[in-house]
């Protein structure tokens, strides 16, 4: 029987729980965390599913059988390198999914990919907008305008530049079919905030930045007063289009006009963006029927990741006149 495993069993572990037991198919779940509260929190929302299948709650690793077929790892940022390492010295893993911000540190991603070629794992970053119906037709409308350099611009207030831009500049490579070159930090706002996350430190205002082909890119996140978090709104210009998103938990509205149609607007509605609990259900279905999942490869996503979090470190460093080597985002 197939066998797969998750390591980290807090909000996000739990979610990927959930969407992994949706699943029809055949398999044992093996859930790992060393805190006991997390387990118990990943056991309650199992229940919360209906499933035939045999999940094993273990504290430790090593509980871990000798050969996976699929693991998703969500722990921290922290502990991933080590958690990393400690499952491939363990286990033979056939498919591996892993949670961003994924190192803290730049010396961890190449680190961390000498043991993942070594191991063989076939491996992911779950940046999961590549997923969604919505980025698909995104992908589509712009491919109409390829030959054209877009603008690009992400903006809501509250969500955490640090924990969230990656999703972002991610998904604008995607819909681009491009990828990340530089980032920008000089307009990212002169403080830091404790995450919701203990021990870990967001960041708001905006990070811009460029890509291969001459696009341009903006992330913002505002800080408020209230502090509550807003939805994200995404607005893609060119000479010739005016794109506008709003991603939706009914429907994904976008709202294209074309300019060299009299300013003629056309609107596409796509379902509603997915949660992981219904997500990670289609990675398993795609990894088990041997299809490549619709994420980002590790291989694809390291620079843009180590461009990101030198960035991020960089802003860090000259705001306290510190020598960080680690950015503490999660």
């Amino acid at each position: 029987m197939k066998q797969i495993g998750i390591i980290g069993a807090g909000q996000l572990g739990s979610r990927h729980l959930q969407g992994v037991l949706k699943s029809s198919l055949e398999f044992e779940v093996n859930v790992v965390d060393p805190n006991k509260s997390s387990l118990e929190v990943a056991e309650s929302r199992a229940k919360e599913i209906e499933h035939t299948h045999k999940v094993n709650f273990e504290d430790n690793i090593k509980e871990l059988p000798k050969e996976l077929d699929l693991v998703i790892i969500a722990t921290n940022s922290d502990v991933r390198l080590r958690v990393l390492k400690e499952l491939l010295n363990h286990s033979s893993v056939d498919s591996l999914v892993l949670e961003k911000v994924l190192f803290q540190s730049l010396s961890e991603y190449q680190e961390a990919y000498k043991v993942i070629t070594s191991s063989g794992a076939k491996t992911y970053v779950n940046h999961a907008r590549r997923m969604q119906a919505l980025y698909h037709g995104l992908r589509n409308i712009i491919g109409e305008f390829a030959h054209e350099v877009f603008d690009v611009d992400y903006y809501g207030a509250n969500w955490g530049l640090g924990c969230n831009g990656l999703h972002l500049s991610d998904a604008i490579s995607f819909i681009l079919n491009d990828s990340i070159t530089s980032y920008e930090n000089k307009e990212l706002d002169p403080e830091v905030i404790d995450s919701k996350r203990k021990g870990f430190i967001e960041f708001t205002g905006t990070l811009s930045g460029k890509t291969k082909r001459g696009n341009h890119f903006r992330i913002t996140s505002r800080r408020t007063e209230d502090g509550a978090p807003t939805g994200i709104s995404l607005t893609i210009n060119s000479p010739s289009v005016h794109i506008s998103v709003m991603e939706g938990e009914a429907n994904s509205i976008v709202r294209v006009t074309r300019i060299n149609q009299g300013l003629e607007t056309e609107m596409h509605k796509f379902p509603a963006m997915m949660f992981q609990s219904d997500l990670s259900k289609i990675i398993v279905e795609e990894t088990f029927n041997g299809l490549t999942p619709q994420l980002t490869t590790y291989k694809d996503a390291i620079e843009n990741h180590r461009l990101f979090i030198a960035s991020i470190l960089n802003h860090l460093n000259q705001m306290n006149n510190e020598t960080y080597d680690k950015c503490p985002i999660t």
